[in-house]
């Protein structure tokens, strides 16, 4: 039975939405189209599971290019390799991976921060996509387990 309520919700939702976009009511049509992209309406966990990865994938890419990530032993950027081997670039990359699943679960431990303006902009943005990436995951679990 649960399933079948599942299915009703979602079509009730979309109807919603083809209704608010006919009606010209943008932004209640852009609330509840994010909604249906990030959670299908808050019923498929693995929509925000799916988000959470590409947010932590778009900055493990990003850090390295955006002027890099820095510990106590220096920069670490694409642009710092003097002799780039395939090994320098997977550590560069490796941290940047790191840093970003940091940054995404708002732990921030201190070890790496941010070069320059652009990637410390792009901390920032993820920080907060994580902060409410996190938020709508404990929401569609708690409604799966609630039903």
């Amino acid at each position: 039975m649960s399933e079948k309520a599942r299915e009703y919700h979602i079509r009730k939702e979309e109807a919603k939405r083809r209704e608010y976009r006919e009606n010209g009511e943008w932004f209640k049509w852009g609330v509840h189209t994010a909604n249906y992209h990030l959670t299908e309406h808050g019923e498929n966990l693995w929509q925000v599971a799916k988000w959470s990865g590409i947010t932590i994938g778009a900055g493990t890419v990003l850090y390295p290019l955006l002027g890099g990530i820095a510990n106590a032993e220096g920069t670490h950027n694409l642009w710092s390799l003097s002799d780039p081997a395939v090994w320098d670039v997977l550590l560069v990359f490796g941290r940047s991976l790191y840093f970003s699943t940091v940054t995404f679960t708002t732990l921030g431990y201190g070890d790496y921060h941010p070069v320059g303006p652009t990637a410390k902009a792009l901390a920032g943005v993820e920080s907060l996509a994580g902060a409410l990436l996190v938020a709508l995951f404990v929401f569609v679990l708690g409604q799966r387990v609630a039903r």
